[in-house]
């Protein structure tokens, strides 16, 4: 049995008391049922949580991460006509914070000096909260808050590498949001009937080195929601996959697997996202801004290419259709050694 086909209705442990992945852990399901008992391995613990909110005119991505020997809180911002991104945050070796939640509903906090981040995340949303004193020069503070219905399904899915490594990804989108971003005197706004929220919550064991893709896309139909989340080669000969459709928030798996394409000698051209051998995703992307950073922090460097813009094409998944016209979202090229 793959762990595409073992679908998880009930609460579990991700770990066994031997800190490797517990057998009855792996598989996928439409909510966020695992608790995150990560211990021991000092160094290969990874755990972070990623959001990313886009509006009609610009976007705001906070993060906050623990990797054993070291806490990072950062946040950017981007708007999309002038093509302008402002980052900044802070990083603190061996931390002792954030104490990240095992589960995707509860608290986290980390307070880098003058940089703060909150997270108050319950069933039915919560509240994030992020304040740094110079961003480029000028003040930045950060509320939103993320509303989830209860009957909203999301990605959720464990990715086994091996018994001793492995990782828990909870994929949740297009979430409904609202709040603003302060930088310096000018005010983003983002309100719910035109922003989207996307939420990656990561628990796991990794390996030295890994290299993978994650796209995420939203786009309103009318009276409908659509949403999707595609990855590739970290789950390649897994039996997993963390590929998916949202329609209203309903979520169905897509097991195929799925290939990114890309120009990797200038990544602002346009991408095709497919599945070999199958019609479940055909799906270009146009991009209007490749956000390319890399980090050397000694143990931790890692490299990306996040290339935000719009999306056309088709995705099928449990007998549904989504053809997507202009569906905003980014795809990704991400190498790590940590």
């Amino acid at each position: 049995m793959t762990a595409m086909e073992h679908e998880i209705t009930g609460p579990v442990n991700l770990c066994a008391p031997d800190g490797t992945v517990a057998p009855e852990a792996i598989g996928w399901a439409k909510h966020p049922h695992w608790t995150c008992n990560l211990k021991g391995r000092f160094g290969r613990k990874k755990k972070w949580d990623y959001w990313c909110f886009m509006g009609e005119k610009q976007l705001f991505s906070v993060t906050v991460a623990h990797v054993d020997y070291i806490g990072l809180i950062g946040a950017y911002m981007l708007d999309y006509e002038s093509g302008h991104l402002a980052e900044c945050g802070a990083v603190r070796p061996f931390p002792r914070t954030p104490q990240m939640p095992e589960t995707t509903f509860g608290t986290s906090a980390a307070h880098y000096g003058k940089t703060h981040y909150e997270q108050q995340f319950g069933e039915h949303g919560g509240t994030i909260l992020f304040t740094a004193p110079n961003c480029e020069g000028r003040p930045l503070t950060a509320e939103i808050e993320v509303s989830i219905p209860s009957v909203q399904e999301t990605l959720n899915v464990v990715v086994p590498w091996a018994n001793d490594t492995f990782q828990h990804t909870s994929k949740q989108l297009p979430l409904a949001c609202e709040g603003e971003v302060r930088w310096g005197n000018d005010v983003w706004k983002f309100d719910r009937d035109s922003a989207f929220g996307v939420r990656d919550f990561g628990r796991g064991i990794w390996p030295i080195s890994t290299r993978w893709n994650w796209a995420a896309l939203s786009e309103r139909q009318g009276e409908d929601t659509v949403g999707v989340n595609l990855g590739g080669q970290w789950t390649d000969g897994t039996g997993a996959t963390e590929n998916g459709l949202m329609i209203n928030g309903k979520f169905f798996p897509i097991a195929d697997r799925v290939v990114f394409d890309c120009d990797k000698r200038d990544f602002s051209k346009p991408w095709r996202l497919h599945s070999p051998g199958s019609d479940a995703v055909d799906l270009e992307l146009v991009p209007f801004h490749d956000k390319h950073s890399r980090v050397n922090l000694g143990l931790l460097r890692t490299g990306v290419h996040q290339c935000f813009g719009h999306f056309c094409g088709t995705i099928r998944a449990g007998g549904h259709t989504a053809e997507l016209q202009h569906a905003l979202g980014w795809a990704e090229e991400h190498w790590a050694r940590w």
